[in-house]
């Protein structure tokens, strides 16, 4: 797949693409590669927090309070 990832994502990455899924967050699928990523490897601290903001941000747009524990209540654990 020519458009998609480039890393293996890990367990935060695969939860926000659950989570996106089951609300409708369209832009956070393998499809648009790395670009929403947390787990893309080389990514300073201040671009990491900078997607995860963006993804709470879009999360509470569609009334999702706690991204974090909805993903754990669909399996996901120990998310940073």
């Amino acid at each position: 797949m020519e458009d998609g990832p480039k890393h293996k994502p890990g367990p935060t990455a695969r939860a926000m693409v659950m989570v996106a899924a089951r609300h409708g967050l369209s832009y956070y699928t393998a499809m648009n590669g790395d670009d929403w990523s947390p787990d893309v490897p080389g990514l300073t601290k201040r671009e990491i927090a900078s997607r995860m903001r963006a993804f709470e941000v879009d999360c509470a747009r569609r009334g999702i309070g706690n991204w974090r524990k909805l993903a754990q209540e669909l399996g996901f654990e120990g998310l940073e």
